[in-house]
């Protein structure tokens, strides 16, 4: 894999944390990698009536410095910048004219009732971001005495060369980070037998040891091609796999809750066009009911639709 070089961290709204400045300086650090604070705040904050422009200008400069300091005191190379607009559109057009080759992001709060549901922006981050992004819970938990775990979710229902590249980037990154976070990782697929409800219906009429011995199957396909990858990835017995049959996001969720892991890596499809709107995503789902950071990567070549003609979503 190839280490981070220009991390690109977004504070939106001076929204951020102990947590998210931590992991920043500790992925800067171990990747030898260039620090920059983007502080982005909507044109609405320059309309509060108590506040003058000079005042917030001021206010602005000192917030940023003080999130920077600590990596400066570390010896990283940072930049500060200061974005007046709408925030995922401006992460995204610094990534496309800039380069940066990972965001690390503070989840945004969302409200009293539902705390951890992921706000449009974030949402658009996740789905459209040309490199990948690591969105981190809203907290600032004191760091587990134990060593750390991480999660990379696999999808072995298909064999195309898409799918398996995909999965190929996915399992270099977990293990990348975790040697860099000396971790322990685990591997997991979860997967099903599509249709099985109707496999014994009147159209199709198999019989129960018939779709028994498609489950058997499909089982066993889905362990040879993750045990595959595992191994001609060069990670062996540094990693545990687990193969899951169920629901992915809610499996995905159960096993992350039963390892305390701290961080889960997981592609992302990158949807497009009116798709990109549809909620449902597993990533998504995954963000809302876990405790942890999720590292969502795109597959090589995704492409986004361009966001200069469309709404933010918290506008």
């Amino acid at each position: 894999m190839q280490e981070f070089r220009e991390i690109l961290v977004a504070i939106t709204n001076a929204h951020t944390s102990k947590a998210e400045l931590a992991q920043a300086i500790t992925l800067a650090a171990d990747n030898q990698a260039e620090l920059t604070f983007v502080s982005i705040v909507q044109p609405a904050w320059f309309e509060n009536p108590l506040l003058s422009r000079d005042d917030f200008q001021s206010f602005w400069d000192e917030h940023l410095l003080a999130i920077a300091q600590p990596a400066m005191d570390a010896g990283i190379t940072v930049t500060t910048r200061q974005i007046c607009g709408h925030p995922f559109h401006e992460v995204i057009r610094l990534v496309e004219t800039e380069g940066y080759d990972l965001v690390v992001k503070l989840a945004e709060p969302s409200g009293v009732f539902n705390r951890r549901q992921l706000t449009g922006n974030d949402l658009n981050l996740l789905r459209r971001c040309p490199c990948p992004v690591w969105m981190m819970q809203d907290k600032d938990a004191e760091q587990p005495a134990q060593a750390p775990v991480i999660l990379v979710a696999l999808d072995t229902s298909t064999d195309t060369p898409e799918q398996i590249a995909l999965n190929r980037k996915l399992l270099a990154s977990a293990d990348h980070l975790a040697l860099q976070e000396k971790a322990s990782l685990h591997v997991l697929h979860v997967w099903d037998l599509y249709g099985e409800d109707r496999l014994q219906g009147p159209f199709i009429n198999m019989s129960r040891e018939q779709v028994n011995e498609l489950l058997k199957e499909t089982e066993s396909t889905n362990r040879d091609r993750i045990n595959t990858l595992v191994t001609t990835n060069g990670i062996g017995d540094a990693a545990q796999c687990h193969l899951v049959r169920g629901r992915a996001s809610h499996e995905i969720q159960k096993l992350a809750a039963s390892l305390k892991t701290d961080l889960i890596i997981m592609g992302t499809a990158g949807r497009t066009g009116l798709a990109a709107f549809v909620v449902g995503n597993t990533a998504e789902n995954v963000f809302a009911g876990v405790d942890c950071s999720i590292l969502a990567i795109k597959p090589d070549g995704k492409k986004h639709q361009a966001v200069s003609n469309e709404t933010d979503a918290n506008k």
